[in-house]
């Protein structure tokens, strides 16, 4: 996935004894001195712009005794998420964990940095992101990702524990209000042009969370509960950015979410998932959370038919984030363009040319031009790819 993605927040306790000064050494062996901050911060420092380039331990007043939150640096690849994670789960309390429901997990996704929300401000700033939670693309993305949300929002229950599901009221865990599901489609174009009110329409710090939309161009997502298992926080940050995707991107709006059952594979196959790892993870996790039901395997539900166009991806950037989209959840694209080679020695031609011919194989090259296709930066994939932070789900 892109570099320009990740922001991720993991409240922990850790183990008696263990000090700060050795959590922070262990997470500078895995990513550098240059990209770990020296010391443990107060909370208000975390989001300075001084040290967001930095993993840290920040404190967090939400937490009691021993708690500590480790903060990743901005921009971070999942592929140094997991490396830090494996080399400092031996100083986390893992049991006390298990047992408490006041640890979260939050995963930021950036959204600013994508052209469909910089094409009239700039938004590597603070004025322009500003200016940009006024106009329309963002407040169009605010409903359709609320939207998303709230409709498979029992999907989404079953896939954290019981303390985080939106039904227990908890007010760091309230569910998206009923207005976004309720709204009129003159209430949207009145918001729309409203020049006086930013995104988002209706409220902060649920599940959903824009109040960092303008400090850091990110969404934050809050429901998950504490975890430091691998897998479970890579693919709840994967299945998090698939929804955001999936809510700004305008190929996707005449999507109609009333199409797919609210269930996990209506919900896999509304993002577009594939029968791969991430659908067959929520599978797992809804069992293991007694959602039998939800995990039911159902016939592929059909996707409205959209008119295909060469013009659906207009720019270069805009296509480049998609083939990474169909590399990250397409297993058998992903291992044709690796095949045999091993870890850093695909090559700028191979990946170009298997993405050519799997959109040729299955249709995909409908959606784009030639030029455009060309024009993408094929040397980034492949770079991503050989560094791992590319990789098939």
């Amino acid at each position: 996935m892109s570099k320009e993605i990740f922001g991720l927040e993991f409240e922990v306790y850790l183990q008696a004894g263990v000090t700060y000064t050795e959590v922070i050494d262990q997470i500078k062996r895995q990513v550098g001195e240059g990209r770990t901050w020296p010391s443990a911060i107060d909370y208000g420092q975390c989001h300075a712009e001084n040290t967001q380039d930095f993993w840290k331990l920040a404190f967090d007043s939400s937490l009691s005794h021993g708690g500590i939150e480790i903060v990743a640096r901005r921009r971070v690849p999942l592929a140094e998420v997991e490396r830090v994670l494996k080399a400092t789960r031996q100083f986390i309390d893992l049991e006390r964990m298990a047992r408490t429901s006041s640890t979260g997990y939050h995963v930021h996704i950036g959204i600013m940095s994508f052209g469909h929300f910089k094409r009239r401000h700039d938004t590597s700033t603070y004025e322009g992101r500003r200016k940009a939670s006024y106009g329309k693309n963002v407040k169009v993305f605010d409903i359709r990702l609320n939207q998303t949300y709230a409709y498979f929002q029992s999907v989404l229950n079953a896939l954290v524990s019981a303390s985080r599901r939106t039904s227990g009221g908890r007010a760091y865990n309230g569910a998206v209000r009923g207005s976004y599901e309720r709204i009129t489609d003159t209430e949207k174009e009145a918001y729309f042009k409203d020049r006086n009110q930013s995104a988002p329409r209706d409220g902060n710090r649920g599940v959903v969370n824009f109040g960092k939309l303008v400090d850091y161009g990110t969404v934050e997502f809050r429901q998950h509960q504490g975890t430091y298992n691998v897998t479970t926080a890579v693919n709840w940050a994967k299945l998090m950015h698939r929804i955001t995707s999936r809510s700004w991107n305008p190929k996707h709006s005449k999507i109609d979410l009333n199409d797919f059952p609210v269930t996990v594979d209506g919900l896999a196959d509304f993002l577009g998932l594939g029968q791969n790892r991430l659908r067959a993870w929520m599978k797992r996790r809804v069992r293991h959370f007694g959602f039998e039901g939800l995990a039911r395997d159902q016939p592929q539900t059909a996707r409205p038919t959209e008119e295909a166009s060469c013009e659906t991806f207009e720019t270069a950037e805009h296509l480049q984030n998609e083939i990474i989209l169909q590399i990250e959840n397409n297993e058998n694209l992903y291992r044709r363009i690796r095949a045999l080679e091993p870890r850093g020695a695909v090559t700028i031609e191979r990946v170009k040319r298997t993405v050519e011919n799997w959109a040729i194989a299955t249709g995909w090259e409908h959606n784009f031009r030639l030029s455009v296709f060309d024009a993408v930066d094929w040397e980034y994939i492949t770079l991503q790819i050989n560094l791992g932070d590319i990789a098939g789900n």
